[in-house]
């Protein structure tokens, strides 16, 4: 287990802080590397995105993180890619049926089922077409590591079936998850910025 150095932001981190924190560096740092493991099934590794994405929820709830997801200024990445990445979090937290990326599909009806309309996802994709735009990921030595190409899907209010690899491929979807949650996470750690985009 790593002993990641935490950075000492205003009060934070409080001392019974310390261990949830430690806990789900380590393990989203083992969670970000397993999810590239071609050795793997898609299936397992779906499964091990799901849960890189619920720890970063977790960690989200964090005061030094929840003050940079309200201060971060635009043309940032964590700006850019935090609303598609937010629709993607609450699309594997609220539709749990799909056992991989590939078949994951969801519709306008189905997201209004359960909740009210005007929550995180309707208010995403009825805002009509996102630009189509391609990112880099790469690492803090400069080494390109992915590229990945993020399209916007057509046919949500027509009620048409939406499939998640229409608006990113799997491998893609693990370059822009593991990105997102690794620049996040790093802005809490002294120190160091283990990923970045560019």
């Amino acid at each position: 287990m790593i002993n990641f150095e935490i950075k000492t932001q205003g009060d934070y981190p409080k001392q019974d802080q310390i261990d949830f924190i430690q806990l789900s560096l380590n393990r989203s740092n083992e969670l970000m590397s397993l999810v590239e493991d071609n050795a793997l099934s898609e299936r397992e590794r779906f499964l091990l995105l799901k849960e890189l994405v619920s720890i970063y929820s977790e960690m989200e709830r964090y005061p030094p993180i929840i003050d940079l997801l309200k201060t971060v200024p635009a043309g940032n990445p964590v700006g850019d890619f935090g609303p598609l990445f937010k629709v993607i979090r609450h699309l594997l937290s609220h539709f749990p049926f799909f056992d991989t990326w590939d078949v994951f599909w969801f519709n306008q009806e189905m997201v209004n089922a359960m909740s009210s309309p005007g929550k995180t996802i309707q208010n995403y994709f009825s805002k009509g077409n996102h630009p189509e735009f391609f990112f880099k990921f790469q690492s803090s030595s400069g080494e390109l590591m992915h590229e990945g190409k993020i399209v916007s899907p057509k046919g949500y209010l027509q009620n048409q079936k939406i499939y998640l690899k229409d608006i990113l491929s799997f491998n893609d979807a693990i370059s822009m998850i593991n990105g997102y949650c690794n620049l996040v996470l790093s802005s809490i750690i002294d120190g160091k910025s283990l990923t970045f985009f560019k």
